[in-house]
């Protein structure tokens, strides 16, 4: 028999794997080969979300699920990104608040799927100075295996620990979506919201660029 820290350990470690409600024919033969394979740590689940919710609502509802139902983290895979059987392994054992793997986009640019911020000062017509944020993909200068902090990490291969989960919550009713409050996010993805409050805790997002998946 188990003992009581060992069974506390094994439910810190639980993870409840969301993932976005897809059309039928959306899910690629890659896609469902890998996912058969996919490892997660002892007595974690999996659950499809979304149906009549919206991306940012449904998630929403699985990050109070993490918290209510005893869960360690809150897991996001996207319906094209093909991880490695053991993407949420290695991303439960680096025991981050808010981690990804690393991927590229499947969009032009073909660039990391993570994003770091920098401000441009541009002028206008009038000569007036005005300032904005750029994002732009994150830095190639690592060693692979590495934890790199970044600005914004995507949906496709993401945990969020429940101690995030639950500081997240006790801020924002909805933290993946934008709402009328004094963090002034708008333009953001709903994932990117989330890292954005994440820093607001002293969060710094990262990716783990041991786990490496395809888009």
């Amino acid at each position: 028999m188990a003992s009581a820290w060992e069974q506390q350990h094994v439910r810190a470690q639980r993870v409840l794997l969301a993932l976005l409600n897809p059309q039928p024919d959306m899910l690629s033969g890659p896609w469902v080969r890998a996912y058969s394979k996919l490892r997660l740590p002892v007595d974690s689940d999996k659950v499809w979300i979304g149906g009549t919710y919206s991306a940012s609502m449904a998630r929403n509802m699985a990050l109070r699920t993490v918290v209510q139902n005893g869960y360690g983290f809150l897991g996001l895979l996207g319906t094209d990104v093909i991880a490695p059987e053991d993407a949420f392994i290695k991303l439960v054992d680096a025991q981050h608040p808010l981690i990804a793997g690393f991927y590229r986009r499947n969009q032009p640019a073909y660039g990391p799927s993570a994003l770091v911020l920098r401000q441009v000062t541009e002028k206008d017509d009038k000569g007036t100075e005005r300032t904005r944020q750029v994002k732009d993909p994150m830095p190639l200068n690592f060693q692979w295996g590495q934890l790199v902090g970044v600005d914004l990490v995507p949906s496709g291969l993401t945990l969020i620990r429940r101690d995030l989960a639950i500081a997240l919550l006790s801020r924002y009713p909805r933290p993946f979506e934008t709402t009328l409050d004094i963090d002034n996010a708008e333009g953001h993805e709903d994932i990117h919201l989330l890292s954005l409050r994440a820093k607001q805790f002293g969060v710094q997002p990262a990716v783990h660029t041991g786990v490496v998946a395809e888009q």
